[in-house]
């Protein structure tokens, strides 16, 4: 019995074993930075150091980012801090912007800082932003109250300007009975609202929360000085 082959099989074995070939494409030089490692494009050093005042301590203690003016944009840099007078053992609160290069925001505040001190001494230490405004939360020690301490929101415009369509000039305070009232965070919702946490020593520390109305930034306690 004669045996033929099928030729056929072989084409249908070829075309099923085809390799495709691998092409070495050449990409454009790029130079990535170590990880953890400290951008020179900001700043030319990674880092930004500001004095706010002479004769004190200054800290920083939260930063927030406004979105560009377009999606490629970067945006600009707030922080919020305070800064202890070693002389006079007041403290006060400044907000400081800078540009996304790290350089400070010369149409912010005075050559980008703002001074936002409330009373004898206030320490706003928490940031949020709330559309084209920054809002700024802590407490304040009012010239007349003896080291008593109050809830205390400050709301700046974009050019680091108290808002004085909230609260009373910019500031709402609010008094809850105790000694020592502190705002320790502040978030705010999608509509604007904002509701913010902390703690007051009424019969012993206690955690207290907040939420004053977004427009007129009234509060149920006492609002302004």
């Amino acid at each position: 019995m004669r045996r033929t082959i099928d030729e056929s099989w072989f084409g249908k074995r070829r075309r099923h074993s085809q390799v495709r070939r691998l092409q070495v494409q050449q990409l454009e030089d790029r130079s990535l930075l170590t990880a953890g490692g400290l951008d020179p494009s900001f700043n030319g050093t990674g880092y930004a150091i500001t004095s706010v005042s002479s004769n004190a301590y200054d800290f920083a203690y939260d930063v927030v980012v406004q979105p560009g003016a377009t999606a490629q944009a970067e945006g600009k840099i707030i922080t919020v801090g305070t800064s202890s007078n070693s002389k006079t053992l007041k403290v006060a609160s400044y907000a400081v912007r800078h540009l996304a290069n790290g350089q400070r925001d010369p149409s912010f505040g005075s050559n980008g800082v703002a001074n936002v001190t409330i009373g004898n001494s206030s320490y706003l230490r928490n940031a949020a932003l709330q559309g084209d405004k920054v809002l700024l939360a802590g407490a304040a020690e009012g010239a007349n109250w003896a080291g008593k301490e109050n809830f205390a929101i400050v709301r700046l415009n974009a050019n680091g300007t108290l808002d004085k369509t909230f609260g009373k000039n910019g500031v709402v305070q609010t008094d809850m009975g105790a000694t020592r009232e502190r705002i320790e965070a502040i978030a705010v919702y999608p509509d604007g609202r904002f509701v913010v946490a902390g703690w007051t020593n009424v019969n012993g520390d206690r955690f207290a929360l907040g939420g004053p109305d977004i427009q007129a930034g009234d509060s149920d306690g006492h609002s302004g000085e």
